[in-house]
């Protein structure tokens, strides 16, 4: 039986994490906006580049999707991801989220 969560990506047993690739490491906003949006139990596989969380994204061994920015506050749109979604196969949710970001100097 297939378990539907709310962006409609489908896990195929529901004993199974849903999981996710994202670019950083725990603690990054990639991570804080996949646990609210899947819930605080989903697992994420940490990835050092916007390649890597398409590559691990798109293998259905891996990973049930992926979560990766397309647009900043400071930066923009981050038109490499664009790229990177369109040479993929994935189907893409956009979700616009806000964040509250603390500077410490």
């Amino acid at each position: 039986m297939s378990k539907i969560n709310k962006s409609g990506i489908s896990s195929s047993t529901p004993s199974t994490k849903f999981r996710v690739s994202i670019q950083g490491f725990e603690g990054s906003f990639h991570q804080e906006a996949s646990r609210q949006f899947f819930g605080k139990d989903v697992e994420v596989i940490c990835c050092s580049t916007f390649r890597e969380v398409v590559k691990i994204a798109a293998n259905k061994k891996e990973s049930e999707g992926g979560v990766m920015a397309i647009e900043n506050s400071i930066a923009g749109s981050i038109l490499p991801n664009y790229n990177l979604l369109q040479k993929s196969n994935l189907k893409c949710i956009l979700i616009q989220w806000p964040f509250n970001n603390v500077l410490a100097f």
